[in-house]
């Protein structure tokens, strides 16, 4: 990911930096230069030289979200296959998204992209799948990623337990190809990097999922997998080990700080108790849950286990929207149709850590909270917008009003990838003239089911 050549500062800005005290700086200056912040404060700017000044009056800057999970080729799949459960859904929409060339990956992930910088996103975790897994779509996503300046970790996706056993999806040749995809792509100090991503446990054969494993420790890369969607993948992992699916993972040594779960729906508080002992998270997708009708996590218990939790919108197939907000908004209110106690419900201000602080601890591609000398990743919302009128407590609307929110520039790596609502590095306009050009042909009185 390029850096910012020039010295840009943001000037008399509203900041919410999200430290310890949940700070509001008033009237404040943001100067960043080559990837950092080079100063934050009152008149800071005053003692610096920049190439460029932004009046920030009308601004509130924050860190910049992570979406903790999706699955980029969903994006070709919005509004698809409503009223389904998992497996069903699962058949589908994956039957033509396990197809695209390299143009359908390469747009699915720019819209994808469109949508998250609009929605103050700087980084992502794609569980990135096209089956079997292939090193030239894995080239393609991470090379859309790499120009729109978008920060990724790429999860290639994994799986062997199923489907007819061939060289092209043995264990051995899929963690061939992302062995290779991380020497090609593992740019950590560029904002990209690779992860493996088994499937689920189920999926896999014990032999890929700790050749993962194996993997991942040796190459230091993530190691995020679908664990306890639905009841029925519980049940089935009971039935295949006698024992849960975190318990499995843990026998095979698969239960340690490079580990992140998507979902956990449906795990035991033992289960939790193993997370938290081995350093390991959760990501939390609320809405795709919903959609999916798999049923309420347990964030309560996630929290007080001392599990890490970071949120994701999961793919536009089984959500229909990227924006993390959404999803935090749903995290903060969702418990409360579960849970009693008043005390165990998230606030917002959790759920803000949920897309800052959590994932930059689990994942490493931003640092969650704004300081000098820290990296600049950051959004600026603009004040005079609904969702922050009359601005009681900019921290909660920033959840509580998402809808009505508009970001004006977004700042990933010290490069101005959004300036006053335009985007700088991608042609979104051409981007949307392609995707409608793939609009499926229906007749005049074509039925919606």
């Amino acid at each position: 990911m390029a850096r910012a050549s020039t010295r840009t500062a943001f000037i008399n800005a509203t900041v919410l930096p999200f430290d310890k005290q949940w700070r509001v700086l008033e009237e404040c200056d943001v100067v960043v230069a080559d990837g950092r912040i080079a100063a934050l404060g009152k008149n800071a700017v005053a003692r610096q030289t920049v190439d460029r000044r932004i009046d920030a009056t009308h601004l509130v800057i924050t860190p910049g979200f992570v979406n903790a999970h999706t699955h980029s080729p969903e994006n070709l799949a919005r509004g698809l296959a409503d009223g389904l459960g998992l497996d069903d859904w699962l058949g589908s929409v994956w039957r033509s998204l396990d197809r695209l060339d390299a143009d359908g990956i390469r747009l699915a992930a720019q819209l994808g992209c469109i949508e998250m910088i609009r929605s103050g996103t700087v980084a992502v975790v794609d569980h990135f799948r096209q089956y079997p897994p292939r090193l030239d779509a894995v080239d393609t996503v991470a090379q859309a990623y790499q120009d729109a300046g978008l920060k990724a970790l790429i999860a290639v996706w994994l799986r062997d337990a199923v489907g007819p056993r061939n060289r092209a999806n043995n264990a051995e040749r899929q963690i061939e190809v992302c062995a290779e995809a991380a020497r090609r792509w593992h740019k950590p100090e560029q904002g990209l990097r690779i992860g493996v991503g088994p499937s689920a446990p189920t999926r896999c054969t014990d032999e890929l999922l700790s050749g993962a494993g194996a993997l991942a420790r040796e190459a230091d890369l993530s190691f995020h997998i679908h664990v306890d969607e639905t009841k029925e993948e519980a049940g089935e992992a009971r039935k295949r080990y006698g024992s849960t699916a975190v318990r499995h993972l843990r026998d095979l040594d698969l239960v340690w700080p490079g580990l992140s779960i998507a979902h956990g729906v449906w795990q035991t508080d033992a289960d939790l108790r193993i997370l938290a002992r081995g350093g390991a998270g959760i990501v939390h997708n609320p809405m795709s849950n919903m959609r999916l009708g798999s049923g309420i996590a347990r964030l309560d218990a996630m929290r007080e286990a001392g599990v890490l939790v970071a949120l994701g919108t999961d793919g536009a197939a089984s959500n229909d929207s990227q924006n993390i907000l959404e999803a935090a908004k749903a995290a903060a209110f969702l418990q409360r149709l579960s849970v009693q106690d008043r005390r165990r419900w998230p606030s917002t201000l959790d759920a803000l850590v949920m897309l800052t602080h959590a994932p930059a601890t689990m994942f490493g591609l931003t640092e969650g909270v704004l300081k000098a000398g820290g990296r600049a990743d950051f959004v600026a919302f603009d004040r005079r917008s609904v969702a922050l009128a009359p601005g009681n407590d900019l921290h909660r609307q920033i959840v509580l009003c998402h809808t009505a929110l508009t970001v004006r520039f977004s700042v990933i790596a010290g490069r101005l990838v959004l300036d006053d609502g335009r985007l700088t590095t991608i042609d979104e306009a051409a981007i949307l003239r392609e995707a409608a050009a793939r609009r499926p042909k229906r007749g005049r009185h074509a039925r919606r089911h």
